[in-house]
């Protein structure tokens, strides 16, 4: 009976937090424009892709709407756990270590912000959290 209710439960959690995504379209991008690109993250209100390399490197911002290219740097590790903020208008990034981040604004174009973290500490901005 309790192996029953285990169960129950478990199949309630998972329709509860089961989301359902619909396609409204689908679009190949430019390579010419992106060349080889990977990782890609949505921006929140939906305006902008970011994209990076295979192995994390450099950063760029597709704009879906004029299919502009920008790169935003070409820094080793920039790509890896990149952070969007919640107005779409700051993203957060590495550079070249791991215990480096850099804010970066998008209006502005510029980077704003540089923060060193140490080992084990945890930083957090825009609502995001990162933990080294």
């Amino acid at each position: 009976m309790r192996k029953f209710f285990l169960l129950l439960l478990l199949y309630l959690v998972q329709q509860v937090h089961a989301q359902e995504i619909s396609v409204v379209s689908v679009k190949q991008l430019p390579k010419s424009s992106i060349g080889k690109s990977y990782h890609p993250k949505f921006s929140p209100n939906g305006e902008y892709l970011l994209l990076t390399s295979d192995n994390y490197s450099g950063l760029k911002k597709f704009d879906l709407k004029n299919e502009q290219v920008s790169i935003i740097t070409e820094a080793p590790n920039a790509g890896y756990n990149v952070q969007i903020s919640a107005d779409g208008n700051n993203i957060i990034y590495r550079e070249q270590s791991f215990n480096k981040l850099i804010m970066y604004d998008l209006l502005f174009q510029k980077a704003t912000a540089s923060i060193v973290i140490g080992r084990e500490q945890e930083l957090s901005c825009h609502g995001y959290t990162f933990i080294e």
